[in-house]
């Protein structure tokens, strides 16, 4: 006879360990297809499987052995690292292609050939890296966090009466990110803005199965502040690659100035519209708080 499990009988480390060894398991699967094919998908999948792990090993850290969070997250954050440069381009590709009908053939040729020659270059670092030693260090480290985290022993009180508590700290850290990007809405704080956000939507896709619709819906309303943050972000890199290359069209640069300006002022309107979606993420974290309290 099948038991129903009750979520309210669920230990933290169990929480932690299933959602842990699923992230592991999607970037296990994700770098096995990148050995063969290198899809732009897989390179992403990749990434943001390592940063959910590294977050939310962060976000919960006061229930892990602190010996084993100093011994896998530099490994964790390192491999990460390796990703980054051929996602971004990705990224770039990405939001060129809708915009070639405004370039004539000579332009589109030429970003076409540089972008592809600046990720064959990124793929060629990835490779390495994914060859090094210290890559199969972090794939030790990352077995060991599916596997065997090491945890101190608060991780066994329950998971319904505790998380809500240990998302609090992402919460304020979010909080002081928003008031931080209001009172100077430049780069750097936007982009901590978007990595508070993505620390607390991990931490509340990871409650979700035990705190159930309200962890649900803070999870959403913060995937869809960092997907704003994040066109913003990829706007202005956009921009950015572009105009450092203007320079090598040879005089037939008037259109791919004009898009790169375009990006850029895409970006600055993008920067100036994410308050409303920052204020769902309070309304939703304040209708989880009334709910825990029911």
């Amino acid at each position: 006879m099948r038991q129903t499990v009750r979520f309210d009988a669920v230990k933290l480390a169990e929480v932690l360990r299933g959602d842990l060894a699923a992230t592991v398991e999607v970037f296990l699967a994700a770098d096995a297809r990148i050995g063969r094919r290198a899809a732009p998908d897989d390179v992403h999948d990749a990434r943001v499987a390592l940063r959910r792990a590294r977050s939310n090993l962060r976000t919960f850290r006061t229930l892990f052995d602190p010996s084993f969070l100093r011994r896998v997250r530099p490994e964790i954050a390192w491999a990460g690292e390796q990703f980054g440069p051929v996602r971004d381009l990705d990224v770039i590709a990405s939001r060129l292609l809708v915009r070639f009908e405004d370039l004539n053939a000579h332009e589109i040729a030429l970003l076409t050939t540089l972008l592809a020659r600046e990720r064959a270059d990124g793929l060629r670092r990835l490779d390495d890296a994914r060859s090094s030693p210290r890559y199969g260090a972090a794939l030790d480290a990352l077995r060991e966090v599916a596997s065997s985290p090491a945890m101190r022993g608060r991780a066994s009180r329950d998971a319904m009466a505790c998380l809500p508590a240990l998302l609090e700290r992402p919460r304020q850290e979010l909080r002081a990110a928003g008031r931080a990007a209001r009172a100077r809405a430049d780069a750097d704080a936007l982009h901590v803005l978007r990595i508070r956000t993505k620390q607390l939507r991990y931490a509340a896709e990871l409650s979700a199965p035990v705190l159930g619709d309200p962890a649900t819906r803070l999870a959403s309303r913060c995937a869809s502040l960092q997907r704003h943050l994040g066109r913003q972000r990829d706007a202005t890199a956009c921009a950015e690659w572009v105009t450092q290359h203007v320079a090598q069209l040879e005089g037939d640069g008037d259109a791919c100035a004009r898009l790169a300006r375009d990006e850029h002022l895409a970006g600055v309107e993008l920067a100036g519209r994410w308050g409303r979606k920052l204020r769902r993420v309070d309304r939703s974290w304040d209708r989880l708080r009334r709910a825990r309290r029911r």
